[in-house]
């Protein structure tokens, strides 16, 4: 365990039925929107327009933005951001999925300084990327249980001219309030609830498989999957199962949050998704679940030359916590543990390489290169794992 800082300033407002809260707290905010969403679900299933005489009854006018498509793109958040500031918006909602969450976020720090949102991305060698200090207040309202972006600080940006996809991380990017409905995500379909599922237990899994043993935060992340875990049958089972329904919306909050506190901020496999879902037309999430077979292969064979990834020791803790592994031998437990989370994710109908992505060719060195210019320092990831090392890895997930 590292000495760290732990600040989740966000105000998350749960509960089925609490997205009639919406205006109240976006008045609390400010007092002229912008409603930021790209999905025809919003639209359709009528939650825009209750979300709208929610703000009207708080006394909070608004504008909509529907220029978000199903990744969040720069020249979308440029737009957005020069929308807020044309109608004077002093405050930004993001309704939606992931990309529209992200959206919101970088559509907030454009409307604050009028700079690009690619401005604040690292895509250039020895080219340090704009500090985002300043945003516009958000209000997010999720409608499906995935990556988490409604509480934590980071979004993530799409250049679709250089095919290049970049996170962005800063404290501004925090949002003031967070409306978790879990009601919202009834409608949700099957294939994308397993795979939010996913990037639930993923988004935890990286950070405890690179990190040392901090067991507080290892007893809450092996809680919050075996939740996951259990839920999601259910889920898929019976749609508006408000209780795994609940159990998936909260897990999803706690995941990118609680759930990291004390933890090296290592995410291996979000770095190797991003410059695949820039040059393919395929979402992120799936995309990480394809990887991760051949990650732990990977990391297993090579646990001795690359300690930071290869930790067998907290792979067979994680099978003993939560896949109900008994082997005794650390390092038979470790690799029945890569086998019964492979499992977990055919069970889930969770694809488990690039081929089943369609996915059967890449410019492997390319995209490696792409990887740790993005996300690491151009060398190697945090975590140590280098362009050689991302390349055997993108081969492995080529095969079935």
């Amino acid at each position: 365990m590292n000495t760290f800082l732990f600040s989740m300033p966000t105000r998350v407002i749960f509960g089925p039925g609490c997205v009639v809260q919406t205006g109240k707290e976006t008045a609390a905010a400010g007092s002229n929107a912008l409603l930021v969403t790209g999905g025809t679900f919003a639209r359709r299933s009528g939650l825009i327009d209750h979300i709208e005489r929610s703000l009207e009854e708080a006394g909070v006018s608004f504008t909509r933005y529907d220029g978000v498509d199903t990744r969040a793109t720069v020249d979308a958040i440029d737009e957005g951001g020069a929308e807020a500031r044309r109608v004077g918006a002093d405050v930004v909602i993001g309704i939606g999925g992931g990309s529209a969450l992200d959206a919101a976020k970088g559509i907030a720090v454009v409307a604050a300084s009028g700079a690009s949102i690619w401005d604040y991305t690292r895509h250039r060698a020895g080219e340090d990327p704009r500090p985002a200090t300043q945003a516009l207040p958000t209000v997010q309202v999720p409608i499906i249980a995935s990556t988490g972006s409604e509480t934590n600080d980071t979004t993530v940006v799409l250049n679709e001219r250089e095919r290049m996809r970049a996170p962005i991380s800063a404290p501004c990017l925090f949002a003031r309030s967070a409306i978790v409905d879990p009601s919202l995500t009834f409608t949700v379909p099957a294939r994308f609830t397993g795979v939010g599922a996913m990037n639930i237990v993923s988004q935890m899994l990286e950070s405890y498989l690179t990190s040392d043993e901090f067991a507080p935060t290892d007893r809450v992340t092996e809680g919050v999957m075996r939740t996951v875990m259990d839920s999601l049958p259910r889920a898929l089972r019976h749609s508006e199962d408000l209780d795994a329904r609940s159990n998936l919306s909260w897990a999803s909050a706690l995941a990118s949050s609680v759930a990291l506190a004390g933890r090296e901020n290592i995410a291996p496999l979000r770095a190797m998704a991003h410059p695949i879902t820039a040059h393919f037309d395929v979402d992120h999430g799936s995309v990480v679940a394809a990887l991760w077979p051949s990650y732990m292969r990977y990391a297993l064979s090579n646990r001795f030359r690359l300690p930071q990834i290869g930790r067998y020791k907290r792979y067979a803790l994680l099978g003993r916590q939560v896949f109900g592994v008994h082997e005794t031998d650390d390092e038979v437990a470790a690799e029945t543990t890569a086998h019964r989370f492979q499992t977990w994710l055919r069970a889930s109908d969770i694809p488990v390489s690039l081929q089943a992505l369609g996915i059967t060719e890449l410019p492997v060195e390319q995209l490696a290169e792409e990887a740790v210019l993005v996300s690491g320092n151009g060398k190697r990831l945090p975590g140590r794992l280098s362009a050689t090392d991302i390349e055997h890895m993108y081969e492995g997930a080529l095969r079935s």
